[in-house]
């Protein structure tokens, strides 16, 4: 199974979405802590991730994660209070 990967922040709606796609997708789920980010490319082309899940709680965090995201081959999603920011290609679909 492949892994989706999620960057909480201490947003519970980061976790919904990982939980649902998981279960629909037949996808594992992995935590990375914000110690992990120097080399997230790295990480998630070494497991084969499926995507990338991002929780935001201030609107100043996004400009960060946007860099360290930049080299990713794989679909990244931010989510703050519910609302879903699709930022690379994917399926919209209402998980909530």
């Amino acid at each position: 199974m492949r892994p989706i990967f999620v960057i909480h922040n201490n947003t519970r709606s980061s976790e919904i979405l990982a939980n649902n796609l998981s279960m629909q997708m037949n996808f594992t789920i992995q935590n990375i802590t914000t110690n992990n980010l120097d080399n997230i490319d790295h990480l998630v082309e070494n497991e084969d991730a499926a995507l990338l899940i991002i929780g935001l709680n201030e609107n100043k965090e996004i400009q960060f994660y946007l860099n360290k995201c930049k080299n990713l081959r794989i679909p990244y999603i931010f989510i703050k209070n519910n609302l879903v920011l699709y930022i690379s290609n994917f399926v919209e679909k209402q998980w909530f």
